[in-house]
């Protein structure tokens, strides 16, 4: 039921451009060539290619692209349609304008990650008219982000962390963090298998593999990573809290609001966390109590559009609102219901499947029982794998204790200033961090740590 690569991206360009998948499809056959100087501007190139090759064609050869992408190097002149880069010790500048050639610089992996990530951004503007990309050249400041490759060189231990969520964001820290001189063990964290959804930007996931993403993600991921040990867990990360009595950090990559509270209501004492709203937003945040800013509930809290999702995936379905969990799995009194509504299904595939994966899977199949799950389609591959460098650099920033900002709000497809960090307030109305009780129940989980 797992979606390929191009069908995904159908769908997704279809509902972004309001058009049918036939014409999505012409829009998404444009064949790019990347070619590249050597040294730094080789490595970043390899990677751009990695980010585009699950949403465009990348050609081998010039004479079977219809865009040129140059990266430190001067272009062939055989094609009208160019994209220049050129990186410098600070940052990245993209143009369709010829830009001079300088020295090579040294950036750091994770610096070039993220200016890979914006350069697919700038590229996939200019390839595929209607995009919401601004026009003008673009602008890549790591100052401005706070990635200097000072910092980046910090070593960091992990001890008592866990990965929560081994989907696309989850794929992308791992991207990001594997250039970190990172040391110890992570525990990788999530209940689903791999289904729709995964097929266009889980760049550790093969097309077509199978199995539990907590497993194929360790296993996949771990040549990446000399000095740190990454443990599968399969299953929520409330059931591995309950293993192991308490959990000192989490990375929080989910896919849901309703999971990231439940993951604050299990009491950890530091919270590094991604998202992403579509193709559009990516959100950052991070604390680490006993605090007075803002906690995962805070940031975010219940929204009617999660009543709103909830019913379609009850109506698509063919279930009741009250039989579906945003926490949990499907179980065999569902599944049967769904079988019911939708015959051409198993009942031995449902088993064990989350709801929004199962939902996602039928909409990109066109199977749903109403159209408005079309909000279900994942976005590109380099929105979530940007999401997670920035997931990898929050975590060095709030190892580093630089990290005086708890929040950042970014649009993929704009450049980034350094005035998008800012520090979030506790939420006056919040359901957690707003009750006495819980500073009662984090003394009572942590007695070691001081709480006023």
């Amino acid at each position: 039921m797992t979606m390929n690569p191009g069908k995904e991206n159908q769908l997704m360009i279809a509902r972004l451009l309001g058009m049918d998948e036939e014409e999505a499809a012409a829009l998404l056959d444009v064949r790019v060539v990347v070619r590249a100087g050597a040294e730094t501007y080789a490595v970043f190139a390899k990677e751009l290619s990695e980010q585009l090759q699950r949403t465009v064609v990348l050609a081998d050869d010039i004479s079977e692209a219809d865009v040129e992408i140059v990266v430190g190097i001067e272009p062939s002149g055989e094609l009208g349609k160019v994209i220049y880069i050129s990186l410098d010790d600070d940052g990245a500048t993209f143009s369709e304008t010829p830009m001079p050639i300088g020295d090579v610089p040294e950036l750091h992996g994770l610096q070039i990650v993220l200016g890979a990530c914006y350069a697919a951004s700038y590229v996939l503007g200019r390839a595929i008219s209607g995009l919401p990309s601004p026009s003008g050249d673009f602008r890549l400041s790591f100052a401005a982000i706070g990635a200097d490759r000072a910092l980046l060189e910090q070593s960091i231990v992990l001890t008592g962390t866990a990965l929560a969520g081994a989907g696309a964001v989850g794929n992308g820290l791992l991207r990001g963090l594997r250039h970190l001189d990172v040391k110890g063990e992570l525990t990788v964290v999530d209940p689903k298998t791999i289904g729709g959804g995964n097929a266009n930007r889980c760049l550790f996931f093969e097309p077509g593999e199978t199995g539990p993403k907590a497993e194929v993600l360790s296993n996949n991921a771990q040549a990446s990573f000399a000095h740190l040990e990454l443990k599968p867990f399969v299953g929520t990360f409330h059931e591995y809290v309950e293993r192991e009595g308490r959990v000192r950090q989490v990375l929080v990559a989910t896919d849901s609001r309703p999971v990231r509270r439940s993951i604050q209501n299990d009491l950890p004492l530091v919270v590094v966390d991604a998202s992403t709203t579509g193709v559009n937003e990516i959100i950052v945040h991070s604390h680490e109590q006993p605090t007075e800013g803002a906690c995962l509930a805070c940031i975010y809290k219940h929204v009617l559009d999660e009543d709103a999702k909830a019913r379609d995936i009850a109506s698509g379905l063919g279930i009741e609102v009250s039989d579906v969990d945003p926490n949990g799995l499907i179980g065999n009194r569902v599944a049967d219901l769904i079988v019911a509504a939708h015959p051409d299904l198993h009942k031995a595939d449902l088993l064990g499947k989350a709801f929004d994966t199962l939902f996602k899977e039928l909409c990109g199949e066109m199977a749903l029982l109403t159209p408005s799950g079309e909000q279900a389609l994942a976005p590109f591959a380099f929105v979530s794998n940007m999401a997670g460098a920035y997931l990898a650099l929050e975590l060095v920033r709030r190892t580093a204790g630089v990290a005086t900002t708890n929040y950042m709000f970014l649009d993929p497809w704009r450049p980034p200033y350094p005035k998008l960090r800012s520090f979030r307030t506790r939420d006056s109305d919040c359901q957690f961090c707003g009750k006495r009780q819980t500073q009662l129940a984090f003394r009572a989980v942590w007695p070691d740590v001081f709480f006023d």
